[in-house]
């Protein structure tokens, strides 16, 4: 009788209850176990009887323990201290946390569950887990802490290197994170039901140390021969002393932040809105009049642009510059990934007008470059600037022009000048707009910040304001004389402008309006100059 057809005829939920020698666990194997194990001897005796049949005696061998569920390596911590020999005397071990463990736990768990060795596959996704700048992964099935500390230590890790001073070289990972305050390595090892051992390390970084940003000459002098090949322009144009500082300082400045996620346009002090609502590799700041207004270096300057990118590479930033008009899906136009950029670098480049370029790399190794181009020129720097004294008569000057013209529209209340609001206008770049006490804008080019570098609307907020209009103007003053009398008259322009405008004048006679809060400055228009204010209830 064959040994298939004799266990047909026996009764296959029978278990038998064994304990796995490599877990120490107890599981069950029944007959079914035997018919259907692909790693099973069966030898089958048969013995007859006087009544002509037959008793079988069935001695089975499984090639592989009774299945169990795998257990902690009893030898993970000797695998740890092996690891973190390689650190040195100088090691700093630090905890790794409960969600960089458990995560790590989980994945090392998981593939020492499987029951035969296809479709194991290691997760070396990144860890969902808080605050980590970099995370690398290493896997290992050797089967002793020697072995498997060697393992970890050689070879490369998987992950995505964010500094270019870094590898994934394993031991240079290991050591980073054992001598920096920055670095946790989480190691978990697992013993299969057929004994094997599999091992799982993470190497993860808060952060890199800080360093002092360095200036990127490399990046700087590429990017200039790469932009003079691609407008055709003979040479580097000469460079403006003051826009030359300038740049360096916003690069330098962005450079020294040490927050792990800042972008160019976080603190960013131009005057003008960035031309696109995405966060690209590259933006453009700039246009006519209000181009760079807190560079201080606006004297003459009809029109110009302040292009911010961060990219190691020369010709990533070229590209960007130089790609071609795209569209939102709701048809606007990507302004500083088409013809703004493009236009401004090639105008200025074979005008021979003044245009600097900035770099400098930060402790992370992420290059951060500013460019301020001049697109246009107006006039002679110097001759026609605002004084300090002519802006604050300016500015009282406007409120008293307001308030008289709210006496004679109706006897409206006089509207009282205010500190706290004046931090939500300087800078602005808004020509119209309301504020809600919900916090919400009917026009939404707010982007400049107080000098706490609060938003808008966190100011109004603090300053109790419920609801708010914001209205801008600019004037012509080319005859300029730097008397009291100038700022006077200058203040009368504005005020007149925004009465004969249809969309102003309302705000101006507001009967619910109480407070002003206003900022005037020099334009970087040569001979104009700038009124934002802020009417509140």
């Amino acid at each position: 009788m064959a040994a298939g057809a004799l266990m047909d005829g026996l009764r296959l939920d029978r278990k038998h209850t064994e304990t796995n020698p490599n877990t120490g666990l107890t599981g069950s194997r029944s007959l079914a176990d035997v018919k259907t194990g692909d790693t099973v001897f069966v030898k089958v005796a048969e013995t007859p009887t006087r009544d002509g049949k037959y008793v079988a005696h069935l001695v089975v061998k499984f090639e592989h323990p009774v299945y169990t569920a795998p257990v902690t390596n009893p030898a993970t911590n000797t695998i740890v201290n092996n690891v973190e020999a390689y650190g040195g005397p100088e090691a700093q071990v630090r905890a790794p946390g409960d969600c960089i463990v458990n995560e790590m736990d989980r994945r090392v768990k998981s593939i020492a569950t499987g029951e035969t060795d296809t479709g194991r596959q290691w997760d070396d996704s990144n860890f969902a887990c808080p605050d980590l700048y970099e995370q690398f992964h290493k896997f290992s099935t050797a089967d002793t802490p020697t072995a498997i500390a060697t393992a970890l230590h050689t070879g490369t890790v998987t992950g995505v290197v964010r500094n270019t001073d870094r590898s994934n070289d394993a031991a240079d990972r290991i050591r980073q994170a054992l001598t920096t305050e920055e670095g946790r390595i989480a190691v978990r090892s697992y013993k299969d039901y057929r004994g094997r051992i599999w091992t799982g390390m993470a190497v993860v970084f808060d952060d890199y140390p800080y360093k002092a940003p360095t200036r990127a000459t490399d990046i700087e002098t590429g990017l200039k021969t790469e932009l003079l090949t691609r407008s055709g322009a003979s040479s580097w144009p000469s460079v403006d002393p003051c826009m030359e500082s300038k740049a360096a300082d916003w690069a330098k400045s962005i450079a020294e932040s040490k927050a792990k996620n800042k972008d160019y346009y976080d603190d960013w002090k131009a005057a003008s809105a960035p031309r696109i609502e995405e966060k690209p590799l590259l933006r453009t700041y700039g246009g006519m009049d209000e181009t760079f207004a807190s560079s201080g270096c606006a004297d003459g300057h009809h029109a110009g642009y302040v292009i911010a990118t961060k990219s190691n590479s020369v010709v990533s930033i070229a590209d960007e510059i130089y790609k071609s008009p795209t569209f939102t899906q709701e048809g606007k136009y990507l302004y500083a990934r088409g013809w703004g950029a493009r236009r401004t670098v090639d105008d200025t480049l074979t005008s021979a007008r003044p245009i600097s370029v900035a770099s400098f790399r930060d402790f992370r190794g992420d290059v951060w470059t500013y460019m301020i181009a001049v697109h246009d020129f107006d006039g002679e720097p110097g001759v026609t600037r605002l004084t300090p004294r002519q802006i604050q008569i300016a500015e009282e000057s406007v409120v008293s022009e307001i308030n008289a013209y709210r006496t004679t529209s109706g006897g409206l209340t006089p509207l009282t000048n205010s500190s706290c609001i004046r931090e939500a206008v300087l800078g602005s770049i808004m020509f119209a707009g309301t504020f809600r006490v919900d916090g919400s804008f009917g026009f939404q080019d707010i982007e400049h910040r107080d000098p706490g570098n609060k938003t808008v609307t966190e100011v109004f907020k603090r300053c109790n304001v419920k609801s708010a209009a914001e209205i801008m103007t600019t004037s012509s003053g080319k005859y300029n004389n730097g008397s009291d009398q100038f700022a006077r008259e200058l203040a009368q322009r504005f005020v007149q402008n925004w009465k004969e405008s249809g969309s102003h004048d309302p705000y101006l006679r507001g009967r619910d309006a109480k407070r002003i809060g206003l900022e005037v400055r020099n334009s970087d228009r040569a001979g104009y100059y700038v009124v934002t204010a802020s009417v509140t209830d």
